[in-house]
């Protein structure tokens, strides 16, 4: 398959290819395309009459050099395959495999004959050993994973343009397991149908996009062990998005989005800018769900205003007593929690949070009535169900 070409690295690069003196360390986070380049790198090479014998090339990752962990043995490897007169390439593939890799590569660089390209993590390659041995006799080329441009581009370069906007990573599950030395568990992480949905502003419902879906399981996001794909037969929905309603974002241009661009892509109204005050003075306005605690100091009830004080004053009580932990898991956790959150995680229902705002909106008993009500007939319920159970109805 034919690789895309990531132009900005090899343009850095190029000038480099046929430095015998120093050598090329490409550094970058896992599956960051590391070697990917390097493959560029070579079939650039070949393209200026490079000959296949002058190509000397070990993946340490790969079965065939897998067993390859000693100096000695890496050595041995690249004698091997030494056989071209001349200046020989030499691209060595997670070079950190290798165990004293720094004391090889430098005497390989010493020869004179080898134009040296490696790749590694940056944990790895750019601390203790080879920034001492190597001191000024290296390049470091640091990769990162596809910006926003480049995924656009490369998409259209396989022939599959963009459908719909997503990030290149989602993490869509997570466990936490404790392990002992030595010690192995199985770890188990269920998809479900919100797995792979995404919200067509078109449909305005929830979808899933046809195609293939890469898989990683790592660590971290930088830190991939494992890979697989699975194939989604998808809704079927309409594509959100074109070419020419949102040129900018297609094109990879971000910078040059405009509004009306960007509210096509919302799929409603940008959001205003600043507060929606209801008087002339700028103290007042409507308290909705998505309106924080911290918003709470201009409701237009007085409930509001005195919940937001007393939260206030929790947090200069805090601060002043040198409880600042205590202040700023308030600050974190309540003030700039909206509303909707402060309920749902208070353990209230829907019907309890809408008397809130209502109360918080300046109608103080006709919100508490319907707050009292909804706590009522949560009540109720239990009630009801425990009275038929003993029947007493």
């Amino acid at each position: 398959m034919e690789l895309y070409v990531r132009e900005k690295y090899l343009k850095k690069m190029r000038g480099f290819y046929h430095d015998t003196e120093v050598i090329k360390v490409i550094t970058g986070v896992r599956r960051c395309g590391k070697s990917c380049l390097m493959k560029t790198v070579m079939d650039e090479l070949r393209r200026k009459g490079i000959s296949e014998e002058h190509l000397i090339s070990f993946d340490l990752d790969s079965l065939q050099y897998r067993k390859a962990k000693t100096a000695d043995r890496l050595e041995e490897l690249i004698l091997s395959q030494s056989h071209a007169e001349g200046v020989k390439y030499l691209f060595i593939d997670e070079i950190q495999n290798v165990a004293g890799f720094e004391e090889v590569v430098n005497a390989f660089r010493e020869d004179g004959n080898y134009s040296i390209f490696i790749t590694g993590s940056n944990s790895y390659l750019l601390s203790g050993e080879l920034v001492t041995k190597l001191t000024g006799r290296y390049i470091e080329f640091e990769m990162f994973p596809l910006t926003f441009d480049e995924y656009l581009d490369m998409k259209a370069f396989y022939g599959k343009p963009v459908k719909v906007f997503r990030p290149v990573h989602e993490l869509k599950g997570f466990a936490k397991v404790f392990l002992r030395a030595g010690e192995a568990r199985s770890v188990r992480i269920d998809f479900d149908d919100k797995s792979f949905r995404y919200f067509n502003v078109l449909t305005g419902r929830w979808e899933e996009e046809a195609g293939e879906y890469r898989l990683c399981i790592g660590a971290s996001s930088r830190d991939i062990r494992l890979t697989g794909s699975i194939s989604r037969a998808g809704t079927g929905a309409p594509s959100p998005y074109s070419p020419t309603i949102l040129p900018s974002y297609y094109s990879g241009k971000t910078a040059n989005v405009g509004d009306r661009e960007f509210a096509t892509l919302l799929g409603h109204a940008i959001p205003q800018e600043e507060y929606a005050f209801t008087n002339k003075r700028k103290t007042r306005m409507v308290i909705h769900e998505n309106c924080t605690v911290a918003d709470l100091r201009y409701a237009r009830g007085w409930a509001g205003r005195a919940f937001s004080g007393i939260i206030s004053f929790a947090v200069s009580f805090c601060k002043t007593f040198g409880m600042r932990t205590k202040a700023n898991t308030l600050i974190m956790g309540v003030v700039h929690q909206p509303v909707r959150g402060l309920a749902k995680y208070g353990g209230m229902t829907r019907r309890q949070m809408e008397g809130l705002l209502v109360m918080f909106n300046g109608k103080f008993f006709r919100g508490l009535n319907r707050f009292l009500t909804a706590c009522s007939s949560l009540f109720s319920r239990p009630m009801t169900r425990l009275s038929r159970w003993c029947g007493w109805s």
